[in-house]
């Protein structure tokens, strides 16, 4: 018996096996865009992804050995922990002499005695179950780092580098006959933005981050191949670019003015650190500046000029603007400091600071500001330090003489662009953004471990 087992495993079986494994990555990052595509509160296309998250990284934790990657990523890994820990520590009960000295439960405390009923052990948290949505939110990315510093093979990276791309060209196709309002079937949310091409995704400014996300992995296809087969880099650049077309008209169908606006240094950064790795000729970069030129006047033509929308969303002062969010929240972080609302705990807190008929803002389109409210002084440390851990590891790659991985630096051109949208929106707590933003920086660590993975060529990635 162990005879034919060893033969199977050798044989036609075991080949099948090891191949199906090298989609382990790809079919995971698969499931997290087509599941987790909605920060709203709703949990029937979550729950399988939770769990589904939830097996990988027991799995991953389960099979770990001295030569697994996961131990090089101990600072990342470190600065995590203290994030997931204050997530369980505000879900602690506190005993009521300690939570009423908290700052800004003066009227949770008030409510109370206006009843007659004894004060309650209540955690730091205002939201104890959004605080452990929250954190749920965040397991797949999670399960995407562990899956990276585990499992992961160079066969499996180059494999997920092809289907992340392919599935950003499936969603943009999706916006098309999303805007040609051919069914309402095909947008997948009650709450989205239907008039836009949002894609699998709930918000068209999540769709539109996520596009460029990708659209550095498009100008990266042509790493694939080595210098000797300069047929085949030529194919796959010409591919590359007419990917980079499709990527910039889903964009435009989304109507986002943050995809708008990063569009263009994302294309030019791209252009820059794909060019100066390959000393790319110049019909290519003829061909790059006429995809970005065709963008905007595409958009032009198509959705006429967004310029004053854009000024008209950071002047007025109707209440749904940000200019009014950002200066709520922003009240809301002062009346909660140092201890925060806890995570998850935004809706609940804004409500006290904006008109009472006015219920609707589920997140401070900044999620900078509003990590400080929820998190407070932690959320201050949390994010400087976050901040800080990333530039190193961006500089490692990019300062000049630098002869790195293409792959590694198109990961920080992706990484830098969704971290600048948070300024503006909310991406991150997004499951599909997340978990693409952990793929990037699962690459940019291996790299800078000097773990370089290989491609199907021999090439370094």
């Amino acid at each position: 018996m162990r005879e034919l087992y060893e033969d199977l495993r050798q044989g036609w079986l075991g080949t099948a096996l090891k191949n199906l494994l090298d989609f382990r990555l790809s079919f995971f990052l698969i499931l997290c865009f087509c599941l987790g595509g909605t920060s709203q509160d709703i949990i029937s296309p979550k729950l399988p992804l939770y769990i589904l998250s939830l097996v990988v990284c027991l799995i991953c934790l389960s099979g770990l050995n001295r030569t697994s990657n996961f131990w090089h990523f101990r600072n990342f890994l470190a600065l995590w922990g203290m994030f997931i820990g204050f997530h369980f520590l505000s879900l602690i009960p506190l005993p009521p002499d300690l939570w009423t000295h908290l700052p800004g439960r003066g009227e949770i405390e008030a409510g109370f005695l206006a009843t007659g009923t004894d004060l309650p052990w209540l955690p730091l948290s205002l939201a104890p179950e959004k605080t452990q949505f929250a954190l749920l939110d965040f397991l797949p990315a999670i399960a995407i780092i562990l899956i990276i510093g585990t499992w992961v093979t160079a066969r499996e990276i180059s494999l997920a580098v092809w289907t992340v791309v392919i599935f950003a060209i499936v969603s943009v196709l999706l916006g098309i006959l999303q805007t040609a309002k051919i069914d309402e079937a095909l947008y997948f949310y009650d709450i989205t933005n239907d008039n836009a091409g949002v894609g699998f995704f709930s918000n068209a400014n999540h769709q539109g981050i996520f596009l460029l996300m990708i659209l550095p992995l498009a100008a990266s296809l042509s790493e694939l191949v080595t210098d000797d087969h300069y047929a085949t880099f030529r194919s796959m650049t010409t591919i590359g670019i007419v990917t980079v077309m499709i990527l910039l008209i889903g964009v435009i169908l989304t109507g986002s003015m943050a995809g708008y606006i990063l569009a263009i240094p994302v294309v030019l950064a791209t252009l820059y650190f794909w060019s100066s790795r390959r000393g790319i000729r110049s019909v290519y970069l003829i061909g790059a500046g006429l995809s970005l030129l065709g963008f905007i006047v595409f958009d032009f033509m198509f959705s006429g000029t967004n310029a004053a929308e854009l000024l008209e969303r950071f002047t007025s002062v109707d209440p749904n603007t940000r200019q009014v969010m950002y200066a709520n929240t922003a009240e809301a972080a002062r009346d909660f400091f140092p201890f925060g609302g806890g995570p998850g705990s935004f809706a609940e807190i804004y409500r006290l600071y904006e008109d009472l008929d006015r219920r609707t803002i589920p997140h401070a389109h900044n999620d900078y500001i509003e990590t400080v409210l929820e998190f407070g002084l932690f959320g201050v440390i949390w994010i400087m330090v976050g901040l800080a851990w990333l530039a190193l590891n961006f500089w490692r790659i990019i300062r000049p003489g630098q002869t790195s991985a293409p792959l590694a630096r198109l990961a920080c051109v992706s990484t830098a662009a969704v971290l600048i949208h948070s300024l503006v929106d909310y991406p991150l707590r997004t499951m599909a953004i997340s978990s693409l933003f952990a793929f990037y920086l699962g690459l940019i660590m291996i790299h800078n471990k000097g773990l370089a993975l290989r491609n199907w060529a021999g090439e370094s990635l």
